[in-house]
């Protein structure tokens, strides 16, 4: 792995991975705010890195039921 890292370092130049960084944050932060514009999605927090956690909601359904949803591994 060291080696594939030098490599990127020499090919691509001393920014490249603090660049990569920043465009994956910066992409996070632009599907967070996606997602805030959706009625049925809610943003668990605003991101801090390049993760975004959100889940499906819909009025009228418990928590039980919104649970179920989100487990699974397709929404209807």
């Amino acid at each position: 792995m060291g080696v594939v890292a030098y490599t990127a370092v020499k090919y691509y130049g001393e920014n490249y991975y603090r660049e990569y960084i920043d465009s994956r944050y910066d992409l996070a932060i632009r599907f967070s705010e996606l997602i805030k514009e959706v009625h049925d999605l809610e943003l668990a927090m605003d991101p801090d890195a390049n993760i975004v956690c959100f889940r499906f909601v819909q009025e009228g359904k418990t928590v039980s039921e919104l649970n179920k949803i989100n487990a699974a591994s397709e929404i209807l």
